[in-house]
């Protein structure tokens, strides 16, 4: 009976011995990173680590506040769905090689990610052209991956999705669809920051990436219950304390036992497995000498000048375009170079100062900067700054700023963030309808309501630049305020904006003041009783039908307001042989 009792307890002390070590295990796993504590994101970075799906940047430290580059975030995405559950990715890697991969320059770290993410859709080859290994990911980007890994797609025929932030206008069109999905499974807040901006263009960080991926991956386990998600922390509690058995006998002390296996969890470095020499600006480039001068980061800020001749086989890769044309490069091009043993530069990527868009202008925006947004197309929209030197063309004539217009098309020439030169043209259509009210104010161009041959309401605004003779009344050069609601006209349109309108039918034929004699309400017609020159009564049956109804004052009546004897004014076009009220007056 002692022999067992001696047994007990020394599988009793194992035990606790055991526990306890599984306890320093589970708080080192907590403590890990040492620079968490004042996160707003402390235990989503635990749990996200914990799942295996990031790692920090050293073995203490997780740098919440550093930027996450595009790779890393297809990475952790690839082992949130469990890629290597579901795929070979060496094979999708050497699938991709040459048309994807060495074309572009992956980062041996991150090949057989990206190769999974172009075979299930979270990515194309155009996405990948645009990126190196130290580009940072916006957050309206890093939305559209992880909506993607959930197989969400972009529907081009469905209506564009309504987000509620102030700043969604700045959001590109197909990931509004992404970012909607990410709301309704809680990855995202539908309420944006404290300005109510979600800020699309914003370049998230670690913290902010660990919060959206520790919500995803739960959702996507409950998606996807079959998938197992990775490693997790323990569910049961673990005692503190051990329990100290009544009689307790001194066992031999074992041999130190062995912590059970830790699920292996690949580690994403932070920089690509080949670093460059040296990052810098170029200072000049010496051809006849085959020499190229730099300005040369170093420690602290500072910068030291290199003088570095160049190898026979150079390559340059100038804002993703490979050749081995050094010469192109220009002063202030920021570089990445890269030397081969007898220290000449073997390779450089060049990200240039100057460069050429195309794109549609968004929004020109005036405060103490004049601040011109550009949608590109498969990059999104990019800021620059109109200065004073900038020389803008449009529709091959010399302007200001204040011409360029939504939805211009670009050619530009940037220097940086600033604006050397803009090429632009407007996209020009015609329409044509009934007017039904116009807008003037003190500070804003004139509004034109009509009512288009489709039957559908339109907006447009009359251009302040409108020249004489680009409003035609009756063919005969008119004033804007010579305008009124009940014309028939024609506009040609700058991008929704008039700035040429002509008359088809004017309001002579169409202006009938009179009295209403009947309603009928069930088919929507007034019969008016009107008066000639003659002294002798005329009645008119018009339909009033989607008609618009208001008092002197323009305020807006329904039709039950109307009773026969009113005096009303009505505004009517000739439809089929029938009157059609566009507009009427209730003059009361």
């Amino acid at each position: 009976m002692k022999h067992i009792k001696k047994s007990l307890s020394l599988l009793l002390i194992v035990a606790m011995i055991l526990s306890s070590i599984s306890v320093l295990h589970a708080d080192a796993t907590i403590i890990k990173f040492t620079d968490i504590n004042n996160s707003w994101a402390r235990q989503n970075i635990i749990n996200v680590y914990n799942k295996g799906l990031m790692n920090g940047v050293s073995e203490s430290l997780f740098k919440p506040l550093d930027k996450v580059t595009n790779f890393q975030a297809l990475i952790s995405i690839t082992r949130m769905t469990n890629a290597k559950e579901k795929y070979d990715l060496a094979a999708l890697e050497a699938k991709y090689k040459d048309s994807v991969l060495d074309k572009y320059n992956v980062p041996t770290y991150a090949r057989q990610e990206t190769a999974y993410c172009l075979e299930t859709g979270i990515v194309s080859a155009n996405d990948i052209s645009a990126l190196t290994a130290g580009t940072y990911a916006t957050k309206q980007v890093v939305s559209a991956y992880l909506a993607k890994a959930f197989g969400v797609t972009y529907d081009a025929t469905k209506p564009i999705v309504f987000l509620g932030y102030n700043d969604s206008m700045f959001i590109i069109k197909e990931n509004k669809a992404y970012i909607k999905y990410l709301i309704d499974i809680g990855v995202l807040s539908s309420q944006g920051d404290a300005k109510g901006n979600f800020n699309p263009d914003e370049l998230i960080t670690r913290e902010t990436y660990a919060k959206m991926l520790d919500v995803a991956s739960d959702k996507y386990k409950e998606v996807n219950p079959t998938i197992p998600a990775g490693p997790t922390t323990p569910t049961e509690p673990i005692p503190t304390e051990p329990i100290i058995p009544t009689e307790p006998t001194v066992p031999t002390i074992p041999v130190e036992p062995t912590e059970p296996p830790t699920p292996e969890v690949p580690v994403t470095p932070a920089e690509p497995v080949v670093q460059p020499n040296y990052t810098g600006k170029v200072e000049s480039v010496i051809i006849e000498y085959g020499v190229i001068v730099f300005q040369v980061q170093g420690a602290n800020n500072t910068t030291t000048k290199k003088n570095l001749s160049v190898a026979d086989d150079i390559i340059c890769d100038i804002d993703g375009e490979v050749s081995s044309y050094y010469w192109k490069i220009k002063e202030g091009d920021k570089v990445f170079i890269y030397l081969n043993k007898e220290g000449k530069v073997s390779k450089l990527i060049v990200d240039s100062k100057m460069k050429k868009i195309t794109g549609t202008v968004e929004s020109l925006l005036v405060t103490d900067k004049l601040e011109l947004t550009i949608k590109i197309k498969d990059v999104g929209s990019r800021k620059y700054y109109i200065t004073n030197e900038t020389k803008i063309i449009k529709n091959k004539s010399s302007v200001k700023y204040d011409s360029l217009k939504a939805g211009d098309n670009v050619f530009m020439t940037v220097a940086g963030e600033d604006v050397l030169d803009i090429n632009a043209d407007s996209t020009t259509t015609t329409d044509s309808g009934v007017i039904e009210s116009i807008m003037y104010t003190r500070t804003a161009a004139p509004k034109v309501t009509m009512i288009g041959l489709d039957g559908q309401q339109k907006q447009y605004f009359i251009s302040k630049d409108i020249a004489t003779g680009n409003i035609l009344i009756n063919d005969k050069d008119s004033y804007v305020y010579d305008l009124r609601p009940g014309m028939h006209v024609k506009v040609e349109l700058e991008n929704d904006e008039i700035i040429k309108l002509t008359t088809i039918r004017t309001e002579t034929n169409n202006k009938m003041d009179g009295t209403i004699k009947y309603i009928n309400k069930t088919f929507e017609i007034i019969v008016l009783s009107t008066y000639g020159a003659d002294g002798k009564e005329e009645t008119k049956e018009i339909s009033v039908a989607d008609s618009r109804i208001t008092d002197v004052n323009l305020e807006e009546l329904t039709m039950d307001k109307l009773k026969e004897g009113d005096p009303v004014t009505v505004f009517a076009v000739t439809d089929a042989g029938k009157l059609k009220a566009s507009l009427i007056i209730l003059n009361n």
